[in-house]
């Protein structure tokens, strides 16, 4: 996550629950029900990874992260 923070340059923000499809289905259900309000999912606690590199170094990644999506879709296609 701190990866994606630091080449998007925006904070990026985690639940702490590990299984958050279940739990999904769950508030939907009890916000249809009455039983939560619609703002329930805020309060669930989050872990926040928050952008540090250098511009530079920055840009640099993401160059390297380019090459490697391009030769990955040059494969395609190809047999293994």
């Amino acid at each position: 996550m701190q990866f994606q923070s630091d080449l998007l340059n925006l904070p990026v923000l985690v639940p702490d629950q590990e299984e958050l499809s279940g739990i999904g289905a769950g508030y939907a259900a009890g916000i249809a029900a009455g039983i939560y309000d619609e703002d329930i999912p805020e309060h669930l606690q989050r872990r926040s990874y928050m952008p540090g590199l250098p511009e530079k170094e920055r840009l640099e990644r993401m160059k390297r992260w380019h090459v490697a999506v391009r030769m990955i879709q040059s494969r395609e296609g190809q047999e293994c």
